[in-house]
């Protein structure tokens, strides 16, 4: 789970944006006074930042789930495979199994193999 108490997201405040903007509009020259140009933009790449960290805490948080997933799938195959060849199982626990495979297997056709071929159709 991320940990939102490290990286922060907030909105921004148009009216604080605008009300900031126009102090920092000379009145003369109508020119933006430099300093707020700076502090702005070291705002933005602040906030940039944060946003860059969450994203890759994400990805990696999405790796790890799809490895322990296919292991998992890697299982079910495997104990699908064995109690279909070599051993005689009670009716119950033989559908348990071909219900954790059917379902596994629909999963992967519907979520995990689109996501994965849209990389190569764009």
């Amino acid at each position: 789970m991320i940990n939102t108490e490290t990286l922060e997201i907030h909105e921004i405040d148009i009216e604080e944006i605008c009300t900031t903007a126009e102090r920092s509009i000379n009145t003369e020259t109508h020119e933006v006074k430099e300093n707020i140009i700076l502090d702005m933009s070291n705002q933005l790449k602040e906030k940039f930042e944060s946003i860059e960290k969450l994203e890759m805490k994400i990805k990696e948080r999405n790796k790890k789930l799809i490895r322990k997933f296919l292991k998992v799938y890697g299982l079910i195959k495997a104990v699908d495979k064995i109690s279909n060849e070599n051993i005689e199982l009670p009716i119950e626990l033989q559908s348990i199994i071909d219900i954790l495979n059917d379902t596994i297997e629909d999963f992967l056709e519907e979520e995990f193999f689109p996501a994965s071929f849209r990389l190569y159709d764009e």
